[in-house]
């Protein structure tokens, strides 16, 4: 009687799960979850402006690796 069991499997390939678009997706979802739970105008400018301000920092730190 043979084994079917294998091994375990190995992964060879990395995959990119978080992209830019990926980001911009979920910071729409999370500024209208914001939004729905009624937070305040200023509020949600300042998520939109610190979010602006990470966007740039991490562009940055890509462009130097």
């Amino acid at each position: 009687m043979a084994d079917k069991r294998t091994g375990k499997r190995v992964k060879t390939v990395r995959t990119l799960r978080k992209s830019a678009n990926n980001l911009d997706t979920l910071f729409q979802t999370f500024k209208s979850i914001k939004r729905a739970e009624g937070r305040a105008t200023g509020t949600l400018t300042q998520y939109e402006d610190n979010y602006g301000y990470f966007i740039e920092y991490s562009n940055i730190l890509t462009a130097t690796i």
